[in-house]
């Protein structure tokens, strides 16, 4: 039992980063970039999102939080970015330095024939439904996918065993 618990925290801890990337890089726009870069270019620091965002009107509320880390809350197609202290002291929005994964510095993502994974948790106007595990052939051997926001658990069962994987780190 203690080996299940420690296989499934290695295989979480494995997919949760991979959707936030790896090796410093990013795929798409950037939006789930969590990487600790702190400069858009030399000689400029980030300032921190929460000081700047209540110094101004319109600042997304997306992705802020108390660092001054490169960030995409927006979405921008050009990537991550962060606000630095412009000319007359107002932040100002400027795009951090491109660090696209190699392979997709032009062209899309690849199509995956999985669901796609998602590090966030759905908000209140979104509901995922998931088919039953229980749905499984009774007689033969089977995989069981039971999702866990964000993550997929998978367990081999056949006829004689059946493994209930509850809910890890999920809302009731």
């Amino acid at each position: 039992m203690l080996f299940v618990w420690i296989q499934t925290f290695l295989l979480s801890n494995m997919l949760l980063a991979e959707a936030h990337g790896t090796g410093g890089c990013f795929w798409d726009s950037g939006h789930l970039y969590r990487e600790d870069q702190t400069s858009p270019a030399p000689g400029l620091r980030c300032l921190n999102w929460l000081d700047a965002q209540g110094r101004l009107k319109s600042a997304p509320d997306l992705g802020s939080g108390n660092h001054n880390y490169c960030r995409n809350p927006d979405r921008d197609p050009r990537g991550p970015w962060c606000y630095v202290s412009g000319e007359a002291g107002a932040p100002e929005k400027r795009p951090c330095e491109d660090v696209r994964c190699p392979e997709t510095t032009s062209q899309a993502p690849p199509d995956s024939t999985t669901e796609p994974e998602t590090s966030e948790a759905p908000g209140e106007d979104e509901m995922q439904v998931f088919p039953p595990a229980n749905a499984l052939p009774a007689r033969s051997e089977a995989a069981a996918v039971q999702p866990v926001i964000g993550i997929s658990q998978r367990v081999r069962m056949n006829s004689k065993e059946k493994k209930d994987l509850g809910t890890l780190g999920g809302r009731t």
